[in-house]
Order: structure tokens, then C-alpha cells, then sequence
């Protein structure tokens, strides 16, 4: 998974200049689209669906260069996580200092709090509201762990 984040920021660098040219021209949604034209073009190539959230103005930056506000589905169809659900929680959180652990109402996936953003995990896929880079050890954990 990390290689796939890895390889999304590169074909994003390479595109840096018409991504920043839409987001001077205010062209937002045409923006997301290419964003996440080029996420899917990289999630194929790992056998996995990756996409971007629609930008939030005060991380623009961090979001064009595809480091904030990821998704990455794995198991598109998966509706239950496989193995200990609470033993996953806490593993999960262990990764994130200060953390807190919020379960969905439905009892599919929970949000792991912390200082700088969230992560939301649910059984076939899992969503970076925080910098990459803060959840590079906790990725490569679910990938072996959950996802795979």
C-alpha cells in the first residue's frame, strides 16, 4: 500500500504544474476528477482502488501532491472484518499517540482520532484524513494484517 501512495505522489509531481494551474483557475471539481483519474490509474496498477476526497481548501497543498485525504479499498464486498474486531481497534490505535477509538453505529469500521486528523477503517477499506506520513507504520500493519 505504501508503494502505491509512493507512486500516486510521483505521477502527481509529474502533473504538478496543470493540477496547480486548475486550482489558480478555481477549476475545484475539474481538479478532484484528475486527482482521482490518476489515483485510479495507480490503484489498478496495485490490484486495489485508490481515490482522494474531495479537497479541503486549508490542505490543498498537501492534498495535490497526494499526501492527505486518501482513500484505499482492498475488498470492495467485504462487510465484516476478519478476525478480532476489538483486538484490531486497539492494535489500530496503538499506532497513533493519544488516540481515540469511535465505532460506527453500525458496528462496520471505527475512527481512530488523533492530534493532525483521523483515519476511518472499515473491513475492506480505510480512509487517511491526516498526513501520510503519520500513518506509514499503521498502513503497513493493516495491509498485512487486515486487509490482506
Amino acid at each position: 500500500m505504501i508503494n502505491a501512495i509512493k507512486e500516486l505522489q510521483k505521477e502527481l509531481f509529474q502533473e504538478k504544474t496543470r493540477l496547480n494551474s486548475l486550482l489558480s483557475e478555481g477549476k475545484v471539481i475539474e481538479l478532484h476528477m484528475e486527482l482521482n483519474y490518476l489515483a485510479s490509474l495507480v490503484g489498478k496498477r496495485h490490484s486495489m482502488g485508490i481515490s482522494i476526497n474531495f479537497p479541503e481548501r486549508d490542505f490543498m497543498d498537501e492534498i495535490i501532491r497526494g499526501e492527505r485525504n486518501i482513500i484505499i479499498v482492498t475488498r470492495p464486498f467485504r462487510n465484516a472484518f476478519l478476525g478480532n474486531l476489538s483486538a484490531i481497534r486497539e492494535k489500530a490505535a496503538s499506532f497513533f499517540p493519544n488516540s481515540c477509538v469511535k465505532n460506527f453505529d453500525n458496528g462496520e469500521g471505527f475512527h481512530i482520532l488523533f492530534e493532525g486528523g483521523k483515519v476511518s477503517m472499515f473491513p475492506g477499506s480505510v480512509h487517511l484524513w491526516c498526513n501520510v506520513k503519520k500513518a506509514e507504520r499503521f498502513l503497513a500493519w493493516a495491509m498485512e494484517n487486515v486487509y490482506w
